[in-house]
């Protein structure tokens, strides 16, 4: 049984260890092991960067392994995740990080131009 969204994926680490929970865009598996481990690694890190429980962290990230982190880790922080749509025009998203009041953000920077 689980108290928050935040155990699923240890709940599903405990129960499916080994087996594939997500794949890369690389086509390669994470276990839900593995995932479990990086979403309580996501979490600690927002504590250690003082991200108090309650805050918002928005997460504009593409459907990759690293949202699923992003999503669970900040739950498991105490942090409210607010998950923003990367297809979102640049106004769209300005408008959601000001609403929502996110204290943080978790994306993948722009490719850099040569």
């Amino acid at each position: 049984m689980f108290r928050t969204i935040a155990d699923i994926p240890h709940l599903q680490a405990r129960l499916r260890g080994g087996k594939t929970a997500v794949v890369t865009d690389a086509g390669d598996p994470l276990s839900y092991a593995v995932l479990d481990d990086r979403c309580r690694r996501f979490a600690a890190f927002l504590r250690s960067r003082s991200i108090a429980s309650g805050e918002r962290v928005a997460i504009l990230l593409q459907n990759v392994p690293e949202f699923v982190v992003a999503y669970f880790g900040a739950i498991a922080a105490g942090c409210v995740a607010v998950p923003v749509n990367y297809r979102l025009s640049p106004p769209e998203i300005a408008y959601i990080l000001s609403d929502s009041a996110a204290s943080t953000s978790c994306r993948i920077p722009p490719p850099r131009s040569s």
